[in-house]
C-alpha cells in the first residue's frame, strides 16, 4: 500500500510515459459514456480529455436533455487510480449502482443516475501506433537521427488528439519548438499559441498573466487583461517550466483545467475556455510529487502523455544539420567544411541546442572569410568555463557592445536557459528575447 508516484514506471494509469521513444504504441486513456435510459437513450460518446463534465447546459462536455438533471450535474475526473466521479452540488443528486454519492470511483460497466438518465460507464483506452517519421524537418524541428524521426512520429500521431502532454528534457533541448510543432500540426493550428512562463518569481503577476484581471483587482491594475486561457482559447496555452509554478497557486491552475472555465483576479464571471495545454519542464515532477513539491493531481492531470526530448550528445548525427541550418541564416552566405562538421559533432553540447545555434552565430560573426574550418569554430563559444558578465565600461566601446557581451555571458552562465539568464540581469523573458534576436543571438 502508498505506492509513492515515483516509484511506478511506464503506464501510469492516466499517464503513459514514453520512455527513450522506444514505445511501439501510445496507450491515451479514454472513457465511453452510452446513455441506456431516459430521453437521450442510445447517445454515446468517447472523452480524451482529463475531465469529462455532464449536464444540461451548453457548457457541459456530454449535453443531456432531462431537465431534472443540473446544467453541471457531474464531473469525472481522470486521477492515478482512474475515473474519479464528482457530483457538483446537483439538484437531485447523482447515483452510482445505486447508491447516492458525492464522489466516487467509477468501474467497467458502471451504471451512473442522474435525473431520469441513466449512463454507462466504458473504459474506452485508445492504442495509438507509432512508427519513425520519414521526414527530417517537422514543423521546423530538425532531425534525421533514430531518435528525433520517433519523436516526429510520436507527434504526428498525437498531434491530433486533445490530450495533454508533458514535454520533458534538459534546457535548450527545443522544448518549446516540440510544443509549437504539436500545436502546428493539430486541428487548432490557425488559433492562437500562448506562451506562459511558470517560473516568474511574482505570484502577483503570475496570477494576472495566466487568469486575468480586472480593473482594479490589484496596485497598477488600471485596466481589464485576460490570460493566457483567454487568450488561447480555441487554441494552445504552453506552460513553460512548470516545475517552477509556486504550489499555491497550483490548485487554481487544477481547478480552470478540470471546469475549463476561467475567472479573473478581482472578478466574479467565469467564462469559458477551450484549450489544449502542453507543458514543459527540465525537473523531475513526479520526484516533486512525491515530496510535496508538487500537487500530485495536477501531474496527473496535465502529462496523459509525458514526452522526453533527447539531449543533444545523444543524437550527434543532428548536429550537422543543425548547424549547416543556422549558418545558412547568417549573413555571408558561408559554409562548414566536413572538419568543421566532425569538430562540432564531436563536442558535449550542455546547452544543447541552443547553445550549438549561438556557437555558430557566434562563429559566423567572428569569420571573414567564407570557409569555416575547425581553426575558425569559435573556441570561446564551446568550450570556455562560464565567467561573471564584465564590468560595464571594459573593453567593449559602445553600450551595445557591453550589453551583447553581458547577455552573451550570462546566457553561457546559465546554460542557455532564458528564464535564469532573465533573471540574472534583471529583465523580463520576453525582453531578453527581443535583445537576442537584436543582437543575432537566437535562441532557439
Amino acid at each position: 500500500m502508498g505506492e509513492s508516484p515515483s516509484s511506478r514506471q511506464g503506464s501510469v494509469d492516466g499517464t503513459e510515459r514514453i520512455e527513450g521513444l522506444g514505445s511501439a504504441a501510445i496507450r491515451v486513456r479514454c472513457c465511453r459514456l452510452v446513455v441506456v435510459e431516459g430521453p437521450d437513450t442510445g447517445l454515446s460518446q468517447t472523452f480524451d480529455g482529463g475531465s469529462v463534465t455532464v449536464g444540461s447546459g451548453s457548457e457541459s462536455d456530454l449535453r443531456l436533455q432531462d431537465r431534472a438533471v443540473s446544467r453541471t450535474h457531474v464531473i469525472l475526473e481522470l486521477t492515478r487510480d482512474g475515473y474519479r466521479l464528482r457530483d457538483l452540488d446537483s439538484s437531485n443528486g447523482t447515483f452510482v449502482d445505486g447508491v447516492r454519492v458525492k464522489e466516487a470511483f467509477l468501474h467497467p460497466g458502471g451504471v451512473l443516475q442522474m435525473g431520469r438518465t441513466r449512463l454507462r460507464f466504458e473504459p474506452a483506452d485508445q492504442e495509438i501506433s507509432t512508427v519513425p517519421s520519414s521526414v527530417e524537418n517537422f514543423h521546423g524541428i530538425l532531425g534525421s537521427s533514430p531518435s528525433m524521426r520517433k519523436l516526429f512520429g510520436v507527434l504526428e500521431r498525437l498531434a491530433p488528439t486533445g490530450v495533454s502532454v508533458l514535454i520533458t528534457g534538459e534546457s535548450g533541448t527545443g522544448k518549446e519548438l516540440v510544443a509549437k510543432a504539436l500545436h502546428d500540426a493539430s486541428p487548432r493550428a490557425t488559433a492562437p499559441f500562448v506562451v506562459f512562463d511558470c517560473a516568474n518569481t511574482d505570484r502577483e503577476f503570475i496570477r494576472s498573466e495566466l487568469f486575468g484581471h480586472e480593473a482594479g483587482a490589484f496596485t497598477g491594475a488600471a485596466g481589464a487583461r485576460a490570460g493566457a486561457f483567454e487568450c488561447g482559447n480555441g487554441g494552445t496555452v504552453f506552460l513553460d517550466e512548470l516545475g517552477e509554478l509556486p504550489l499555491e497557486l497550483q490548485p487554481r491552475l487544477l481547478r480552470v483545467l478540470q471546469e475549463r472555465r476561467v475567472t479573473r483576479l478581482g472578478g466574479s464571471q467565469e467564462r469559458r475556455v477551450d484549450v489544449r495545454v502542453v507543458s514543459a519542464t527540465n525537473r523531475d515532477l513526479l520526484a516533486m510529487a512525491a515530496s510535496g513539491a508538487f500537487r500530485e493531481d495536477l501531474y496527473y492531470r496535465l502529462a496523459q502523455i509525458v514526452l522526453p526530448v533527447p539531449a543533444l550528445r545523444e543524437r550527434p548525427q543532428d548536429i550537422g544539420l543543425l548547424a549547416r541550418s543556422f549558418l545558412s541564416k547568417a549573413p555571408g552566405n558561408k559554409r562548414f567544411t566536413t572538419g568543421a562538421v566532425a569538430k562540432l559533432a564531436s563536442m558535449p553540447w550542455p546547452g544543447n541546442v541552443r547553445e550549438l545555434r549561438n556557437c555558430v552565430d557566434v562563429t559566423a560573426a567572428l569569420t571573414a572569410g567564407a570557409e569555416i574550418g575547425p581553426e575558425e569554430l569559435h573556441e570561446a563559444a564551446i568550450a570556455a568555463p562560464p565567467s561573471r558578465p564584465p564590468a560595464r565600461g571594459g573593453m567593449s566601446s559602445t553600450l551595445d557592445e557591453v550589453e551583447r557581451e553581458t547577455i552573451e555571458r550570462a546566457l553561457g552562465e546559465c546554460l542557455g536557459n532564458i528564464s535564469k539568464t532573465a533573471r540574472v540581469l534583471g529583465i523580463s523573458r520576453p525582453t531578453l528575447r527581443a535583445k537576442l534576436r537584436r543582437f543575432g543571438l537566437r535562441d532557439c
